[in-house]
């Protein structure tokens, strides 16, 4: 179980972030201090920020191939959005590229975070 604490972490704090995100975009949607296509735009850039904050920490106490360890975390990401966009009937086509972005987007922010750490002298 201590093996999968980093990953359970990652993804607590990526789901944390993602419900943070939408309230805030809720919030500044419901007094209208933004408009409709900002909105749009925002809904699908609030997975993206979310996994990056999530797996920005795992990049963080990981050593080496972070590319894996960033889609250790992504594809179970994506999974549980999936199955929640099929339960919401909302799911659309256009979700498989947005769910390849966020993907990518996953490796990208394991990758970036574990070469800014400071290497151990």
């Amino acid at each position: 179980m201590k093996k999968y604490k980093k990953y359970l972490i990652s993804l607590a704090i990526a789901f944390t972030s993602i419900i943070i995100l939408s309230l805030i975009l809720c919030i500044l949607n419901y007094y209208s201090i933004i408009s409709y296509n900002l909105n749009t735009i925002l809904k699908k850039l609030i997975p993206i920020i979310s996994i990056f904050i999530g797996n920005f920490y795992l990049g963080k106490n990981i050593e080496r191939k972070a590319y894996l360890e960033g889609l250790k975390t992504g594809i179970p990401y994506i999974i549980i959005l999936f199955f929640l966009s099929l339960i919401l009937d909302n799911f659309k086509f256009i979700n498989i590229l947005n769910y390849i972005v966020i993907l990518l987007f996953s490796s990208i922010s394991t990758i970036t975070s574990m070469n800014l750490k400071k290497p151990k002298e």
